[in-house]
């Protein structure tokens, strides 16, 4: 997995997060998107690996949403968490879909870290953009120059 591909992972997994409680299910699909893959044991390490490193940074809480709109959060320390989630999501024997195994909820750290990667991200494609267009009017520049010494 490429550097960018990890950031706009980590970005979309935030994002749809922050819209709202997102089940396991969603960032699957999102993750096949965005790599490319359909490996689903490959897709099942990403996540736990990705879920692991959102809950030590406290960027997200785990759990369940609740018909009353409240969200019903899983305790305990990150790694054990991961390893239930892991089992529970093995032993569905299938790929997850809406309600299964584990939902995901941002915090307001998570949301801080949502904002410092889009911030990142605008600002290097800002910086990119710009080393794209200079060769361009370089190049303008340079046929400008000759096409006056060649009259």
């Amino acid at each position: 997995m490429t550097i960018s591909k990890a950031r706009d992972l980590k970005i979309e997994f935030l994002i749809l997060c922050q819209d709202d409680s997102t089940g396991l299910w969603l960032i699957i699909r999102i993750t096949k998107n965005i790599l490319g893959t359909k490996d689903a044991d490959e897709i099942q390490k990403i996540i736990l690996h990705l879920v692991l490193e959102f809950l030590k940074k406290q960027f997200i809480v785990v759990g369940f949403p609740l018909r009353d709109g409240t969200f019903k959060r899983w305790h305990g320390e990150p790694k054990e968490l991961v390893e239930k989630i892991k089992i529970d999501w093995d032993q569905l024997d299938r790929e997850p879909n809406l309600g299964d195994v584990i939902w995901f909820y941002i915090t307001e750290k998570g949301s801080a870290e949502l904002k410092r990667l889009n911030d990142w991200k605008k600002h290097h494609e800002k910086n990119l953009l710009n080393v794209v267009q200079k060769p361009k009017s370089l190049l303008s520049k340079l046929k400008a120059l000759f096409l006056k010494k060649s009259h």
